[in-house]
């Protein structure tokens, strides 16, 4: 995780920095930031890397790139992981049933966004990026609804099927199906908003949530943790959530779902 800290940066020269498929360039002209981002094919290898700021040959089209002018200025610039701007609706790649009176603990993975802040002492957001590739979902009914991002997920039920990636924070999802009747697990809404991130000892995590189903017919009751998930020493809370939930809700979330192509 050794993106995530706060680096000086000299005036002139462009610099980059990696994480997972993202690359940043980006440079300090006096009182003004400049950042330019794309995400790279992912390959193995890719999906690995993290590594701090380093001098970098500039974009091919400076005229591109994201522009700040600053009232004070450190020269620093500060990294921070991020949730994304929009619900997630995430998909196992395999349907997923729980008998009834059964329940359930699944490990979603989710790519963070990369938020960078800059300024004097007290700093300003400059930019927040995402550091790979999602698709677009429609969550809802055609007049009623949100834009959301697509993720698929294989919604692992153990903590080391997966090696960490410095991009990647993992949200425990526990599914508790209370009714008489089978639960099918094909695509879930997760309020981004609801959750923080939190620094543990090998990966990033957000807080816990528990979904219970009551009936197939109805909205489900949705609890977003207001801690560190018991996962991997989590302690150290990274970025906290934007809306902080303060109870349980009853919430439509396994239902309403129509594809789109990417914007």
């Amino acid at each position: 995780m050794r993106l995530w800290n706060s680096f000086s940066i000299d005036e002139g020269p462009w610099h980059r920095a990696e994480v997972g498929p993202l690359l940043l360039r980006f440079r300090r002209v006096r009182d003004e930031w400049q950042w330019f981002s794309e995400i790279e094919e992912e390959t193995e290898e890719i999906l690995r890397r993290e590594n701090g700021p380093e001098a970098s040959d500039p974009p091919e089209d400076e005229s591109l790139a994201a522009r700040w002018i600053l009232a004070q200025s450190d020269g620093r610039i500060v990294f921070s992981p991020a949730m994304p701007d929009r619900s997630l609706v995430i998909r196992p790649e395999s349907l997923i049933r729980l008998a009834p009176h059964s329940h359930g603990t699944f490990f979603v993975s989710m790519p963070v966004w990369v938020d960078m802040r800059a300024g004097g002492q007290e700093k300003v957001s400059i930019g927040a990026v995402p550091s790979a590739s999602l698709t677009n979902i429609w969550f809802g009914t055609p007049s009623q609804g949100e834009l959301c991002y697509g993720l698929r997920t294989r919604a692992r039920r153990g903590l080391g099927e997966d090696p960490p990636a410095p991009h990647i924070c993992v949200c425990p999802v526990n599914l508790h199906n209370l009714s008489t009747e089978e639960f099918s697990f094909e695509r879930m809404c997760i309020r981004s908003e609801h959750l923080a991130i939190y620094r543990g000892e090998t990966r990033l995590w957000t807080n816990q949530v528990d979904c219970t189903i009551r009936s197939v017919d109805q909205p489900a009751l949705i609890e977003y943790g207001r801690k560190a998930p018991d996962f991997d020493g989590a302690r150290e809370v990274m970025t906290s959530a934007r809306i902080p939930a303060r109870q349980s809700m009853l919430q439509s979330v396994f239902t309403g779902l129509r594809s789109i192509s990417n914007m």
